[in-house]
């Protein structure tokens, strides 16, 4: 008996959570900034876009309509966020004619090469981001599993704003945290294809060993981004060592 398309879907909650907390990351980096405010709409959209993205993964939808779908979705939900920036005792009719206003005479500005005073374009253009790239990891995480398409997107955007806004020192450890998220779901998806091989060759793990090559797999994320952290040592702290180090073992020479 042939198996349906749908027994073959992929699915892993670890992969998943370890993603959302990925891309949240990004969105939270976006909200220290204190560019603008409104900013946490971002956190709210990449959480709507991944949840819409992770679905229509796991769908039997081909990949052109899958993106429709989620086209569809974002045409709605966006706008209905964007209508937090409006005064909330107006209306829902009068505050999205005051965002469709708003967004007119930004990008009018924008084309006539004048300065756009209203952060409302900035916001729209940042939340549209953030859809794309978290439905698109969520969708590529359960459909594809690619790990490049998972987390490259991502790692631009909080390289960017990285970029643009490094006077606090404090935040780089941002960045490390998204770089361990990113190595421990590079082991997560690493483990699940050698476990699938595993399975093939009648090889089975017990419980007991899951849980010590999650440990594992996590461990070894820390210490590489805390040996990446690590400053080289100079030149001459390294000669130092060396003749302190040949001083000490003359007697056994």
């Amino acid at each position: 008996m042939q198996k349906s398309s749908r027994t073959l879907r992929w699915w892993d909650w670890s992969s998943i959570f370890i993603l959302f907390l990925l891309l949240e990351t990004v969105a939270s980096r976006l909200v220290t900034t204190n560019w603008t405010s409104f900013l946490f709409l971002a956190q709210t959209i990449t959480y709507l876009g991944y949840v819409i993205g992770t679905i229509l993964g796991y769908t039997n939808f081909s990949a052109r309509l899958a993106r429709w779908i989620s086209f569809l979705y974002m045409i709605i939900l966006l706008p209905l966020q964007w209508t937090l920036v409006i005064d909330q005792s107006a209306s829902l009719e009068e505050q999205l004619i005051s965002v469709g206003g708003r967004l007119y005479f930004s990008f009018a500005d924008f084309f006539a090469r004048r300065p756009v005073e209203d952060p409302f374009l900035f916001i729209s253009l940042i939340t549209l981001a953030f859809w794309i790239i978290s439905a698109s990891a969520g969708f590529n995480l359960v459909r594809k599993q690619n790990y490049l398409w998972i987390v490259i997107p991502s790692a631009v955007a909080l390289l960017m704003i990285q970029s643009y806004d490094h006077t606090i020192e404090g935040r780089i450890w941002i960045l490390g945290f998204y770089a361990f998220l990113a190595l421990l779901l590079l082991g997560r998806l690493n483990y699940l294809e050698n476990k699938k091989s595993w399975r093939e060759r009648r090889v089975f793990l017990s419980p007991d060993n899951s849980i010590d090559l999650t440990t594992t797999m996590s461990a070894a994320a820390v210490l590489i981004i805390l040996f990446s952290w690590t400053p080289p040592a100079s030149v001459a702290s390294l000669d130092s060592a060396v003749s302190s180090w040949n001083r000490l073992t003359r007697p056994w020479r």
